[in-house]
């Protein structure tokens, strides 16, 4: 994947951070149900060529929370990130860290 790929990455980082909130909401109620929650989650982002979510899922799941996993899901669903840079869909994966905050 060429450094166009790296850019396009770029943007739906910056996507993600951008909506980073909702995310941050979903790990608060996680952590109020289970202050012990924590683990590596990495979302899996299949995106349109249009840039709106066709399908999110996680392909790693650290924290084994069915109801984070539902909330993440939901939340990143309703993001656009830009189109992509070839017409073609793209998957994207992004990696995180849940754990009580100190």
């Amino acid at each position: 994947m060429g450094a166009c790929h790296n850019a396009y990455h770029d943007s739906v980082v910056e996507t993600i951070h951008a909506n980073q909130t909702g995310l941050k909401v979903c790990i608060d109620e996680a952590v109020r149900r289970n202050p012990a929650a924590k683990g590596e989650i990495e979302l899996a982002l299949e995106i349109a060529p249009s840039g709106k979510m066709n399908r999110v899922g996680l392909s790693q799941d650290g924290v084994k929370d069915p109801a984070l996993r539902d909330c993440l899901i939901k939340h990143a669903s309703t993001w656009q990130a830009q189109p992509t840079p070839d017409g073609k869909q793209v998957v994207e994966k992004y990696k995180f860290q849940v754990e009580v905050a100190h």
